[in-house]
């Protein structure tokens, strides 16, 4: 008998029956109709065989079913556990972004501290330096009239009346400019006076 058609999805029990029975009719040269013990001794066999390999399938199955039952809460452990990583990484990567977004946020206020801060450096140089110019102002104009009017190098006056037009452009913006052009003139056509023979 062909034992591999119970694996079949199209397996048919009387199919197989007679299928079974005509293949021992075939061998044995009898018919069904006829007495014979044979016949009876072979069903009573396939009937055995039938019932030890059912039985044997069974115990298979049972074993099969114990080893998954067995293996199952190890596979759920391990769902679990992976499951327990990916949250992990999900909440490491928010906070991750949170602090990039942070970091960003910072980076763009330091830049913005820095560029205050640069042009506060900036203007405060520029104060200091025409605080410093106009008070160099009335330096240069002492030194100017001493040298003129006391005969000194006229080449020494020239240096310090060119410093004086210089700070002119300097504090141009700033109270008594009028006063500062007026001097400077002054001293030039000064300088000139003593230059001509």
């Amino acid at each position: 008998a062909d034992l591999s058609a119970f694996s079949s999805s199209s397996f048919s029990t009387t199919g197989w029956i007679n299928s079974s029975l005509q293949e021992f009719l075939l061998d044995s040269n009898h018919t069904i109709s006829g007495s014979n013990d044979s016949l009876e001794s072979y069903i009573s066999s396939l009937t055995m065989k039938l019932h030890i390999m059912s039985q044997d399938y069974t115990d298979q199955l049972e074993t099969a079913m114990v080893e998954s039952m067995a293996t199952m809460p190890r596979i759920l452990a391990e769902i679990s556990r992976v499951e327990e990583q990916l949250k992990t990484i999900e909440a490491e990567m928010s906070s991750l972004t949170e602090q990039l977004n942070s970091l960003d946020q910072r980076n763009i206020a330091g830049v913005e501290d820095l560029s205050r801060l640069d042009t506060l450096k900036s203007n405060m140089e520029k104060c200091k330096a025409t605080l410093e110019e106009h008070a160099q102002w009335s330096q240069l104009v002492r030194e100017a009239k001493s040298i003129l009017e006391g005969g000194g190098r006229l080449s020494d006056s020239a240096d310090r009346i060119e410093a004086m037009f210089r700070s002119l452009d300097i504090l141009k913006n700033l109270p008594g400019n009028e006063e500062r052009q007026e001097t400077c003139e002054s001293f030039k056509e000064s300088l000139l006076s003593a230059l001509r023979p």
